[in-house]
Formats: C-alpha cells, structure tokens, sequence
C-alpha cells in the first residue's frame, strides 16, 4: 500500500468516525443525528 493509499484510507475513518459512528453518549446517534436532533 502506498503512502497516499493509506492518508485517505486515515481520513476516510477519522470522517466516519467523527460523522456517521453511533455513540452511545450521544443516546446511540451519529454525531450528524444527533445535531439535527438538536435543531429541530
């Protein structure tokens, strides 16, 4: 694997993580449902 290969490989999960993953802190949402949950 190349060196670019694996930075978007990184930022790919690191976008996952910070946007679609359900956490349990945030009541099992994704942090992107979770700030629609909000302003609503």
């Amino acid at each position: 694997m190349r060196a670019e290969q694996t930075i978007a490989l990184v930022v790919e999960h690191i976008r996952f993580y910070n946007t679609e993953r359900f956490q349990k802190r945030l009541g099992q949402l994704s942090p992107v449902e979770y700030r629609k949950k909000l302003a609503a």
